[in-house]
């Protein structure tokens, strides 16, 4: 049910023009990966991503969970050449 909910949601704000700020996964090119963030959700999808104001301890940790992802998405693709 919180999916069928959760995408009512989203094409709701979606199919009219106004704005509104969600928690959303999208591509984030400052990491390379795709992250949940507060972003801007527009009729075109995510206007932009809201970055958190984060301390370096904070960012780091970020940045290594993003790294992580990255490196699991590369054994991914090459499982998947392997594979095709």
């Amino acid at each position: 049910m919180w999916c069928c909910e959760r995408t009512a949601r989203l094409m709701h704000h979606t199919s009219w023009s106004r704005s509104t700020i969600i928690p959303i996964g999208s591509y984030n090119p400052q990491y390379g990966v795709m992250l949940s963030s507060p972003s801007i959700l527009g009729r075109t999808g995510v206007v932009r991503v809201l970055e958190p104001d984060l301390d370096e301890e904070k960012r780091q940790a970020l940045e290594r969970s993003a790294q992580k992802l990255r490196e699991a998405l590369a054994r991914a693709q090459r499982a998947v050449a392997v594979v095709g």
